[in-house]
């Protein structure tokens, strides 16, 4: 299909005949005739538009005149517009979609007619008019804001959509004469997508002269072995990362080990130069699943408004990763332990609004059924030995209740009154501090007191919540605005009651999820589809039914830590 519209391009390039003025065409049938089958193809009652509401605001901006022909033939910014429609795949969409096949062979006939010497007929050229504003109009639409809204695949999305007028982004590039340029402004700003974009073109590149052939399934290879293995493993990283050149290919240098510990860092992996399971699973994934993910994120980065803020938390869960930003900056970065697959860290924006020092634990219901009551069951002084408590009532009214004199046989914690809550102290699962921003999720970030977590590569461990590494240095950050010093904040975070600190200033924190995307060093980094978030967008974007991949209600860590 592309073959066909290139042909279809080259042929319309070429215009009329030389000396020939194209056709010529009765004034009151063109002036009068067009408008009119314009309007009514673009009115309530034409069908098929992608972008009727756009389309209907454009024309009636123009009295209805047509944007892309004239009495002489196909002007010369229908043949750019539809240049742009074309090269969709560019941005990770589809030019079918906006059935660029139709409008290349409409131009393609209009041109043979003109240099024939045929007059146009007016509905040809209304056809035409029509099909190629809605085209220009709904790319333009699907690089504003992408082609799946995000609460299809996310119900706690809460982002503004980013903005951008396609009418009149359309309107100026005819002004101009530059329409491609002006719908190109369009497309996310930055160098993040345009990074996604380059390395698009560079891994469909990969594809077209063959990709990469998987490694067979072998032992582990590691730095000093040699054979036709390795030789092979050369050849295949050669592919993504740079590996120095060298007349001894089927040997396990160092400079190869280099270049497979910078593999293993874009993929997540621990670096350690061994071609292990791991490292050939990542290896061995096809460069069209590559390919498939950078055109996801690219629609992802279409949700996300040009401009989050001055002062912001991110955290990129298939990443494991947290951070502030300042001015478009990283300011602080640390790892970060998520839901595990059962139990997703949802995707969601809120504000950050409390810290709390010493925290009590909650613990939520769900925890209660399938952990707590049978523990308790099994050993009768499992709570004691937690420090947990059993509490009714809340504020002024709140109670410790004798856990002796309850029938946990026959408790429901769905339907009791009471709660359980977990101390402060060392075996609470929450760690010594918690940040919280409401959301209806009941998700928020927390320490923990097993730190050895941290230390994996995969860190999906929790019931939802996400646990950060330096619990520390995240509170200074926050509080230390307010006059708090991180000595007064270690003392609170070791003082054994709870003490909530609200914040003056609110702070914006947004859980996104991405397996793909450019670092910092412009490298290609991807992760897996740790949730099975991918295949929802790619179902939605195929137009099959898709699916609310986050939990509405959720809950955090888990009894275990």
């Amino acid at each position: 299909m592309q073959l066909v519209i290139a042909l279809l391009l080259a042929v319309s390039a070429l215009g009329p005949a030389p000396g020939r003025s194209g056709p010529t065409i009765g004034a009151g049938a063109v002036v009068d005739t067009v408008p009119a089958l314009i309007r009514d193809r673009v009115g309530a009652g034409g069908g098929g538009l992608l972008a009727r509401e756009q389309a209907q605001r454009f024309y009636a901006g123009r009295a209805y005149t047509p944007a892309w022909s004239s009495e002489e033939g196909v002007a010369r910014d229908a043949r750019g517009a539809l240049a742009l429609v074309v090269g969709a795949a560019d941005d990770g969409l589809r030019a079918e979609d906006y059935r660029a096949a139709d409008v290349g062979g409409t131009i393609a006939a209009m041109d043979a007619a003109v240099g024939a010497g045929a007059r146009l007929a007016p509905a040809r050229r209304a056809a035409l008019d029509v099909a190629l504003t809605d085209a220009v109009l709904s790319y333009a639409g699907h690089l504003v804001r992408g082609r799946v809204a995000p609460q299809r695949i996310h119900p706690g999305w809460a982002l503004a959509p980013r903005g951008g007028d396609v009418v009149a982004a359309l309107e100026a590039g005819l002004r101009e004469g530059d329409v491609p340029s002006t719908i190109r402004r369009l497309a996310p700003s930055g160098n993040e997508y345009e990074g996604l974009r380059e390395a698009l073109r560079q891994y469909r590149q990969i594809e077209r002269t063959g990709g990469w052939a998987p490694l067979p399934a072998g032992p582990t290879l590691r730095p000093g072995d040699d054979g036709a293995a390795v030789a092979r493993l050369r050849e295949r990283l050669a592919a993504e990362v740079p590996v120095a050149a060298t007349n001894s290919p089927d040997v396990y240098s160092s400079e190869l080990a280099e270049a497979v510990r910078l593999f293993q860092r874009t993929r997540g992996l621990a670096e350690d130069a061994a071609i292990g399971p791991a490292t050939r699973a990542q290896l061995n994934v096809p460069v069209g699943r590559r390919i498939e993910q950078i055109a996801l994120a690219m629609e992802r980065a279409r949700w996300i408004p040009d401009g989050l803020g001055s002062r912001y938390i991110r955290v990129d869960i298939p990443a494991f990763e947290l951070r502030v930003m300042e001015a478009g900056e990283p300011v602080l970065e640390m790892r970060v332990i998520g839901g595990r697959p059962d139990w997703r860290t949802p995707v969601f924006s809120g504000r950050m609004t409390s810290v709390a020092l010493s925290p009590y634990w909650n613990i939520p219901t769900s925890i209660v059924t399938d952990e707590i009551l049978p523990a308790v069951r099994r050993d009768p002084a499992y709570l004691t030995r937690n420090e947990i408590r059993v509490v009714s009532g809340s504020g002024a009214a709140e109670r410790i209740v004798d856990a002796s004199g309850i029938d946990w046989s026959r408790f429901d914690p769905a339907r009791s009154a009471y709660r359980l809550r977990q101390d402060p102290g060392p075996r609470n699962p929450l760690g010594a501090v918690k940040f919280l921003f409401p959301n209806r999720y009941n998700v928020y970030l927390h320490d923990t007191p097993n730190r050895e977590l941290f230390a994996q590569a995969e860190r999906a461990f929790s019931h939802g919540c996400m646990r950060v590494e330096r619990p520390l240095e995240l509170a200074e950050y926050v509080l230390g605005s307010q006059g708090w010093s991180r000595e007064a904040i270690a003392e609170g975070m070791a003082a054994g009651v709870e003490r909530v600190v609200a914040l003056e200033r609110p702070i914006p924190v947004h859980v996104v999820y991405q397996t793909a995307w450019i670092d910092s060093a412009g490298r290609m980094e991807f992760r897996k589809d740790l949730y099975g978030h991918d295949a929802a967008l790619g179902a939605a974007l195929q137009g099959t039914a898709t699916f609310a991949a986050d939990r509405l209600s959720g809950d955090c860590t888990s009894s275990e830590g």
